[in-house]
């Protein structure tokens, strides 16, 4: 049992030291065993004292004391979070998991980073690093959340600045930028915008009363800004898309790896695509040091009606996967100037079908136009289109440049003091259309040009009174498929053409009406299939010279001079050459045909080499025929054939009257000289002082008729 303590010791059990603390009081006059009990009784009171010890006192246990921290966690939980993202803070007891019973405060450290509300939801402020207070009675807790950029899904109704401390900015699918409100936005200077796979940016908007524009903005100054995905590798997104009304200001925007595909069955899509709206309205830009690098697809495409701001410049497409650039005839002589492109998987500028309605130019951009479908130049406001000196068109098999076909219009290629310009058929074609000229009075012009692999390479015609004159100097046409060159109706050589090559042609290399003959120049006509010039007619109008351009000229279906209300004098210059069909014949129906020729180069006249038959009619004058009529120094071989029963090389309706002087008459068939008319003879052109020669004359040298 344990002792009974006396009454004295149990009113005073502990007594303090003089460093103040408790212990068991000794009293001098308490025996022994006395003494044993009140050390135990006063050690129990002492242990129960101390109430902050966690651990009991000579083996007694003790209650468990509260936590004195709280374990933060978020929801969701993220690596990173965007500014304007909300994110849960959960708070519990220690590493007991239960919600502490006193109610919890919240407090953000970094407010400029994050911000906290009552019920301890996060919102992203800014990019950095937030750090987050809690406290429920006594325990706090803290936790650090990384904000690391902004998350755009939703369409822009209204204005809206991305601010470069809040980048990167992170777009979801298709965020569209445009409505009733004409809203901007603008990424200011040194922001990254990331996209998601198969996401892009649009803007597009409709002119109205207020004519405002929806517009993407980058302001002028500062680092760049940046356009890239957020995925490894390159095109996993797809681009910028600028339509009808919008507006962009682009400077110093670098866009990178996109042409990427909304799905899997789809193929790379191009990155920059600015195109107009169903009202023929286009986006305006301005361009000051944008840079395409990586594109899967085709770097820039440009539509009708695009603008580019005069101040436009440096502009740079490189390493893509197709043509850098993508553009309609018209726009493509808007481009900015100091245009840059390297290392494209296609090395070539891509011009689509479209109207050149406004003069334009084609400039040298140091990689060749690619042509992949017919161009035209015609309108209102007679547009010319200027193809400058270094130019290099490569033209897909469907390609043409067609100049005036629906209005005035005229075409200006290269210059004869420049680089030569080029125009060939594309690596994938073996033809293209040609180039064809109806400028309805204008005039185009040539100058060190190569045409080469068309099918008919130049035509040049007019619809109307006024002549289509096209000006070649230093112009060489070579494999054509079909005839080099076709004038047609009023279509002509401008006058002073020179130094003109045609050759390699798969037919002939030129086939002209006959009032356009005089127009060809002289120049080099051979290699080519039959070297010829083609009458494309019998008809003959105008008072005109033909040259000796270095080939004979064909008449198939014969030549006829003048009617009731034309007397054209057709003048055939020394050297000429003349080849007539079977069964046809030169005639001069009213006005006067004059063949002049010398000694040393006389005019030939004679039926088509290798043709059927050989034979044909002869030349043929008519009673309507005038004085000017003079053949001189003149070889007519194998006419004569029997038209009516009757034939003659030559035949008259009435004696011109020493007309025919130093002619040469042979293998005909007849006559040599044939009269219809019953009135005797005013001149023998037999009398050797003519000077006319007969050779192997089956009829006689001259007959009558009847």
């Amino acid at each position: 049992m344990a002792a009974r303590v006396p009454r004295l010791v149990t009113r005073r059990l502990v007594e303090r030291t003089e460093h103040g603390e408790l212990r068991p009081y000794m009293s001098r006059s308490t025996t022994l065993d006395a003494s044993r009990a009140v050390w135990r009784a006063g050690a129990a009171i002492l242990c129960a004292l101390q109430l902050a010890l966690t651990t009991g006192c000579g083996g007694a246990s003790s209650e468990p004391s509260q936590p004195t921290t709280l374990s933060l966690s978020l929801l969701p939980v993220k690596a990173t979070y965007f500014v304007r993202d909300t994110v849960r803070v959960r708070a519990t007891l220690g590493s007991t998991g239960t919600a502490p019973t006193a109610s919890v405060t919240w407090q953000s450290l970094t407010p400029s980073v994050a911000t906290i509300d009552a019920s301890g939801l996060v919102t992203g402020v800014a990019v950095g690093n937030a750090t987050i207070r809690a406290t429920a009675g006594g325990a706090t807790g803290e936790i650090g959340v990384a904000i690391r950029g902004t998350e755009h899904r939703t369409r822009l109704d209204t204005s809206e600045v991305w601010r470069a401390s809040e980048s990167p900015h992170v777009v979801y699918g298709e965020l569209r930028v445009g409505g009733p409100r004409h809203p901007v936005l603008t990424i200011e200077p040194g922001a990254e915008v990331r996209f998601r796979p198969g996401s892009l940016l649009a803007v597009s908007d409709t002119l109205d009363a207020s004519g405002k524009r929806s517009a993407l903005v980058i302001p002028a100054g500062g680092a760049p800004v940046r356009f890239v995905g957020d995925s490894p590798g390159t095109g996993t997104w797809i681009g910028v898309i600028l339509e009808g009304a919008a507006r962009a200001e682009l400077r110093q925007l670098q866009v990178e790896g996109c042409g990427g595909s909304s799905s899997l069955n789809e193929g790379p899509r191009d990155c920059i695509v600015a195109v107009p709206n169903s009202f023929n309205e286009g986006p305006e830009l301005l361009v000051d040091g944008l840079t395409i690098t990586g594109a899967r697809g085709v770097g820039l495409v440009l539509g009708r009606y695009v603008t580019f701001a005069p101040s436009s410049r440096n502009l740079t497409i490189e390493n893509g996967g197709s043509f850098p650039l993508s553009a309609p005839p018209d726009v493509v002589g808007r481009l900015p100037t100091g245009v840059t492109y390297r290392g494209n998987a296609v090395q070539e500028l891509r011009i689509v079908s479209g109207i050149v309605a406004d003069s334009a130019t084609w400039g040298d951009a140091g990689l060749p136009w690619r042509l992949t479908a017919p161009v035209f130049v015609h309108g209102a406001r007679a547009p010319a289109l200027t193809i400058a000196a270094g130019a290099r068109l490569r033209m897909d098999s469907v390609a043409a440049l067609i100049v005036g076909s629906n209005g005035r219009g005229q075409l200006h290629v290269g210059s004869t003091s420049g680089a030569p310009v080029v125009i060939e058929p594309s690596s994938g074609s073996a033809r293209w259309l040609g180039i064809a000229v109806n400028g309805g009075g204008d005039s185009s012009t040539f100058g060190n040009v190569t045409l080469d692999g068309c099918i008919t390479c130049l035509l040049v015609e007019a619809s109307g009174v006024l002549p289509t004159r096209v000006f070649l100097d230093s112009v060489t046409i070579r494999r054509a498929a079909d005839v080099a060159v076709q004038l047609v109706a009023r279509g002509r050589i401008g006058a002073g053409s020179r130094r003109v090559t045609i050759t390699q042609s798969g037919r002939l290399p030129w086939r002209v009406a006959p009032d356009a003959a005089a127009s060809i120049p002289a120049g080099t006509y051979t290699g080519n299939a039959t070297d010829v010039v083609e009458l494309s007619q019998r008809e003959l109008y105008e008072t005109a010279t033909w040259r000796d351009v270095g080939i004979p000229f064909r008449a198939r279906l014969g030549l006829a001079l003048g009617d009731l209300a034309h007397a054209p004098v057709l003048t055939l210059a020394q050297g000429v050459r003349l080849y007539v069909g079977a069964d046809e014949r030169v005639v001069v129906n009213n006005g006067a045909l004059r063949a002049l020729g010398t000694a040393s180069n006389p005019v030939r006249l004679t039926a088509i080499p290798g043709a059927s038959g050989r034979t044909w009619i002869g030349v043929e004058f008519s009673a309507s025929a005038t004085l000017p009529t003079r053949l001189e120094y003149v070889e007519i071989d194998d006419a004569g054939l029997a038209d009516s029963g009757v034939g003659g090389a030559v035949r008259l309706h009435d004696d011109l009257g020493g007309a025919l002087r130093h002619v040469t008459i042979r293998r005909s068939p007849t006559c040599g000289i044939l009269l219809f008319s019953t009135l005797p003879w005013g001149e023998d052109y037999t009398d050797p002082a003519f000077g006319n020669v007969f050779v192997d004359v089956a009829g006689g040298s001259r007959c009558r008729f009847p």
